[in-house]
């Protein structure tokens, strides 16, 4: 994903450090707009992959509410080479809660095809 975002982003050498990291983050939040179209394509015929669904769907709404406090966040860094070390670990913080409430969601999934199909578009 680092490299879709540096060669996505306009003039990239000259790109400040809060720069990159809001690029990165925005990625991330289009990504999981794209994994969240993709999902609801799936049929969930059996009241426990309903149930799943929903729940998958409650920690997207958390990971989208968790990715537009790290763009703030990043939106707030200065370019002081201290001040994105020192803000760098909330940002980080937030950034590990995404990828839990993607496992969690697939992890909601019983084995077999659709957890894969799940992976898979995640």
């Amino acid at each position: 994903m680092l490299s879709k975002v540096v060669n996505s982003t306009p003039s990239a050498s000259g790109i400040q450090p809060n720069g990159f990291v809001k690029a990165a983050i925005l990625a991330a939040s289009d990504e999981l707009v794209k994994a969240t179209k993709e999902i609801e394509k799936f049929m969930f015929e059996k009241p426990g992959e309903k149930a799943a669904y929903d729940d998958c769907k409650k920690l997207f709404e958390d990971a989208m509410e968790e990715l537009k406090s790290s763009i703030s966040h990043a939106d707030r860094l200065e370019t002081k080479k201290n001040d994105v070390r020192s803000k760098f670990h909330n940002l980080r913080t937030w950034l590990s809660a995404v990828i839990s409430y993607q496992e969690t969601c697939v992890d909601g999934f019983a084995e077999g095809e659709l957890e894969k199909k799940m992976r898979k578009a995640l």
